[in-house]
């Protein structure tokens, strides 16, 4: 009797193993069960099992979505969407403003230095002229009015 060699078992049992996996593989998924989480941050996530700390609606995967069903799921959706654009856009007024508000104060600063420089009041800068001081900070109170006016709270 001669022996076949291992290696032609083996191209044939690959194959074979490969295609009943395939033919098998829808008897043994569910799709079961699937969770829509919201966490604090307002980031969305799918998961198997409920999240801890996150707000988790129940999704059903194992029949199809009505149409009412997926029009609601795309107005959240938008809706989740229109609420981070906005946080985001609030973030950014904010930053703008605070940058802002630094370079006028900034510039005050500098103003300040110079003027003390030009009387020659250093270390301390004691004794600048009223008028002097007056106009600085009517200049610094000027450039904070236009920030805020530029990047409304």
């Amino acid at each position: 009797m001669k022996k076949t060699s291992s290696l032609i078992d083996f191209q044939f049992t690959m194959p074979s193993l490969i295609i009943l996996s395939i033919l098998f593989t829808p008897l043994f998924t569910y799709a079961g069960e699937f969770y829509k989480c919201i966490d604090k941050n307002g980031t969305e996530t799918m998961s198997d099992h409920p999240l801890q700390d996150a707000a988790c609606k129940l999704i059903t995967t194992s029949k199809e979505m009505t149409n009412e069903e997926r029009m609601n799921y795309v107005a959240e959706r938008e809706a989740g969407e229109k609420t981070k654009n906005n946080k985001y856009e609030k973030r950014k007024v904010w930053r703008n403003l605070n940058e802002c508000l630094q370079h006028a104060d900034q510039r005050y600063r500098e103003a300040w230095d110079r003027d003390c420089r030009l009387f020659k009041l250093y270390p301390n800068c004691d004794g600048l002229p009223v008028f002097n001081a007056t106009r600085l900070d009517n200049n610094r109170m000027a450039e904070r009015k236009e920030c805020l006016e530029l990047y409304p709270q």
